[in-house]
C-alpha cells in the first residue's frame, strides 16, 4: 500500500493532552530555520543547533500510521544480500537516504549529523538504543559500493549503537525502493551530458515501528534528534500500553563495528565536518544570538 501526498504531509498528529502542539511544533521549528543563516545566505537547517524550546514530551501526542513501509532487496557493508525487511529486524527503525559524495549543507550531511546526534543522546537510554535500529541507504549504487559505505560508516558509528549502512547492486534494483518511498532522485549532469557525481534529491528520513508502517516523516526543517527520540519513545510506549504491562525493551546483543577506519575512497569534506560537528558559521551567529 503507498500513502497518499495527502496523508504524507501530516508529519504529526494531534496531541492527547494538554501541552505544546506538535502542529504548531513544526511550524516554529521552520520560522527558527529560517532566522538562521549559513554563509550570510544559505538557510541552515536547526537540526544543528539545539532548539531554542522544549519538544513534545512522549506519548502526549499520536503518531498515526503513514503507511507501509517497502521491502527491497539490498547489500550490506560485507557484501551480502538480503531484504530490507529482514535488516529492520523487528525493531523501531530510522531509515535515511543518503550518498556518500553529497555536499549540500541541508541534504545528506543533515541527515547524517541528526542521526549521529541521536546516538549519542540514547547511548545514555539503553531501553531506547535496544529497541531501535538505524538504517542508511545509498542511490548511488555506482560509487557506493560495500566497502565504500564500510569505510564511510566507521567514521560514524560510535560505541554499541546498530547503525548500519546498506547500498543495492544497481540503479535498477534500487528505483522500486526509491519510488515506494516516494524518494526522488536524479544525477546532475554537465553541459555535455555527462555524470558530474552530484545527486539532486530533497531530504526525507522516515520513522518506521515494528510492523513495518511509516509513523512519520521528516524533512529538512522537521528533522532534530530531540524529535525523532521523543517520537521513538511515543512509538515504545505505545507499544507497552497495547501489551498491557511494562517491560524493559529486549537486549539485543550488539555487534563491534569492524574496518579499516577512514576510507581512501572520496567522501563529502562537508558531510564528514558538519556530521559530528556544527558549522563554525552555525557556531557563531548562536553565540552572537543571531
Amino acid at each position: 500500500m503507498k500513502y497518499t501526498r495527502k496523508v504524507k504531509r501530516k508529519l504529526r498528529g494531534a496531541p492527547l493532552m494538554p501541552g505544546p502542539s506538535p502542529v504548531l511544533f513544526g511550524i516554529a521549528l521552520s520560522l527558527t530555520a529560517a532566522c538562521q543563516t549559513f554563509a550570510g545566505s544559505e538557510v541552515l537547517a536547526p537540526g544543528y543547533g539545539p532548539l531554542q524550546f522544549p519538544a513534545p514530551a512522549a506519548n502526549t501526542y499520536r503518531l498515526p500510521p503513514l503507511g507501509d513501509a517497502l521491502d527491497g532487496d539490498v547489500i550490506d557493508t560485507r557484501g551480502q544480500s538480503l531484504r530490507l525487511h529482514d535488516l529492520f529486524d523487528d525493531r523501531i527503525v530510522l531509515l535515511s537516504f543518503i550518498y556518500s559524495r553529497c555536499d549540500d549543507v541541508n541534504g545528506c550531511p543533515l541527515a547524517t549529523a541528526v542521526l549521529h546526534k541521536v546516538t549519542r543522546k540514547i547511548a545514555e537510554k539503553p531501553g531506547v538504543a535496544a529497541a531501535m535500529r538505524i538504517v542508511s541507504l545509498s542511490f548511488d549504487p555506482r560509487h557506493d559500493t560495500p566497502e565504500v559505505l564500510r569505510n564511510y560508516g566507521e567514521y560514524f558509528r560510535k560505541g554499541d549503537i546498530d547503525w548500519q549502512f546498506v547500498t543495492t547492486d544497481s540503479e535498477f534494483t534500487l528505483q522500486p525502493i526509491l519510488e515506494g518511498y516516494d524518494q526522488a532522485v536524479s544525477r546532475v549532469l554537465d553541459e555535455a551530458g555527462n555524470d558530474t557525481g552530484q545527486i539532486s534529491h530533497i531530504l526525507r528520513v522516515f520513522l518506521i515501528d515494528r510492523n513495518k508502517k511509516i509513523r512519520n516523516i521528516y524533512s529538512t526543517s522537521f528533522l532534530h534528534a530531540d524529535t525523532l527520540i521523543s517520537d521513538i519513545e511515543t512509538l515504545q510506549k505505545e507499544e507497552i500500553l497495547k501489551s498491557g504491562f511494562s517491560t524493559e525493551a529486549p537486549v539485543v546483543e550488539s555487534k563491534k563495528n569492524t574496518g579499516s577506519g577512514l576510507p581512501r575512497h572520496k567522501f563529502s569534506s562537508s558531510l564528514l565536518r558538519w556530521a559530528t560537528e556544527p558549522p563554525p558559521e552555525f557556531t557563531s551567529n548562536a553565540r552572537a544570538g543571531k
